[in-house]
């Protein structure tokens, strides 16, 4: 009897530390959906949260980088957080937070900007595209959505 308990106790652990990876999962690609992001892809590993989209909104790159980087600083993450920004789909920028550093932030401890000195960014995107390997489906794809983009005739 004793035995079955501790299986059964084991296994509710068990569903219970994969809900809440799914929920912070969920939590940072819905704040990142929220900003208007788009090809957005999770992955939970142990101690790490990786998340890569891609900024077709802000006209700035810098501008939806920042934007991005301060809805997942809003988002609940276990571990650091890593961060992959894609363009046309191929990764360019791979910035990391340590999970020291979010937890300061949330707490109020230190500010955005000090966030963003001392956060990590590296063009060696291949560790983070391997942990996203297995993902799953890409969140709001940009497959076959048409941009429009015009420009007025500039007469001197």
């Amino acid at each position: 009897m004793k035995n079955k308990r501790k299986n059964s106790l084991k296994w509710i652990l068990a569903v219970w530390f994969c809900g809440i990876s799914a929920m912070a999962d969920a939590q940072v690609t819905e704040s990142l959906k929220a900003i208007g992001m788009e090809n957005i892809q999770c992955a939970q590993t142990p101690g790490v949260t990786t998340v890569s989209f891609e900024n077709n909104v802000y006209r700035s790159t810098y501008t939806g980088v920042g934007k991005a980087i301060d809805a997942c600083l809003g988002s609940e993450t276990k571990g650091d957080l890593q961060l992959v920004v894609l363009e046309n789909r191929i990764p360019r920028l791979c910035i990391n937070l340590p999970d020291t550093l979010t937890a300061a932030y949330r707490n109020g401890e230190i500010s955005l900007t000090q966030v963003y000195q001392q956060m990590g960014i590296t063009v060696d995107t291949d560790p983070a595209m391997k942990a996203l390997k297995n993902a799953g489906q890409e969140e709001v794809p940009s497959a076959w959505k048409v941009d429009l983009v015009i420009y007025p005739d500039l007469f001197l």
